[in-house]
């Protein structure tokens, strides 16, 4: 293959990308954040949507949902029943997140949780 010395696609993409973290105007540390998410759920092994879920429950007191708040009121039978296939296969570690992070007050019973979201 000759090079004619003319940029690639995928240089000029490259040096767009660079131009786009060094402008002021974009703002890049929602993706960074994003991408943090990912990976602590991905370490913790639930979805995102689920470990988000329990993070504005427990930051922002919001309600997270049938299936998380089953699992927040100690409710296996209701869990299971609310539960995607994912979440299903992953409640083990969900529970162990909600046991091991989360105030032991905001979570057990649903009179805990309906305290907690007041």
């Amino acid at each position: 293959m000759i090079h004619d010395g003319s940029e690639s696609a995928l240089d000029r993409a490259l040096q767009r990308k660079d131009e786009i973290a060094n402008d002021a105007r974009f703002d890049t540390s929602g993706a960074d954040a994003y991408v943090a998410l990912c990976q602590e759920a991905r370490a913790f092994g639930m979805k995102v949507d689920t470990l988000q879920g329990l993070k504005e429950y427990w930051h922002d007191r919001r309600d997270p949902g049938d299936f998380l708040r089953a699992v927040l009121e100690n409710n296996l039978a209701k869990a299971i029943g609310r539960a995607d296939r994912m979440n299903l296969a992953m409640l083990q570690d969900i529970v162990a997140y909600v046991h091991n992070y989360l105030p032991a007050v905001s979570w057990g019973s649903p009179e805990a949780v309906q305290e907690w979201l007041r």
